[in-house]
């Protein structure tokens, strides 16, 4: 999966892929998922993507407090403690897991700047991972353009390579595989 410092594109790709489809899902429904990471991305025994930890996810409008996470939480989450979540700040942790998974330094700052710095990366990858880092809310990408980008750079070998089963049923890849907690029922039961 990984080649020098980073991982594979094609592996970057997908999930990028399914996580933006999980969030462009829950946007869509005015729900924000507030904790995008590394930890909470997870892969099934049929190397299927999931977005899981549910636990802060909420509607736009009940959030209170804003959650932090260390280089993946949005610019305006940590220069306003009053900022609530939104749809782009769940972009922009995701462009940072993004960033990262493609041999980016987290530590390093301004990620919108550093985005140049990646060698070897198609334009695509690099103008749709400026776009979701773009340090003004307003300016970030939807989650449906993430999942139309990265859509058009999906493989019919990794398409083919997955079970029938699951690719009807993007909900049930994407979301369904860690309901841990009652807030994630519960969230579930007002999704469907």
């Amino acid at each position: 999966i990984r080649e020098n410092d980073r991982v594979e594109i094609d592996f970057a790709v997908r999930v990028t892929y399914f996580i933006a489809l999980a969030l462009r899902e829950m946007h869509d429904i005015n729900m924000v998922h507030r904790d995008v990471s590394p930890d909470n991305i997870f892969f099934d025994s049929q190397e299927n993507i999931k977005l899981g930890d549910l636990g802060l996810a909420g509607r736009l409008d009940i959030l209170s407090a804003p959650n932090f996470k260390m280089y993946y939480s949005a610019p305006e989450i940590f220069q306003n403690s009053q900022m609530r979540h939104t749809p782009a700040s769940d972009i922009y942790s995701l462009g940072a897991v993004l960033f990262e998974m493609l041999g980016g330094d987290l530590t390093q700052g301004h990620l919108f700047q550093e985005v140049d710095r990646l060698s070897d990366l198609p334009d695509y990858f690099k103008s749709i991972l400026k776009e979701m880092l773009h340090p003004d809310p307003d300016s970030r990408c939807s989650a449906d353009k993430v999942v139309k980008t990265m859509g058009q750079r999906l493989t019919l070998h990794k398409l083919t390579s997955m079970p029938i089963g699951d690719l009807t049923s993007i909900r049930e890849i994407v979301l369904k595989g860690f309901l841990q907690t009652k807030r994630e029922k519960d969230f579930l039961d007002i999704w469907e």
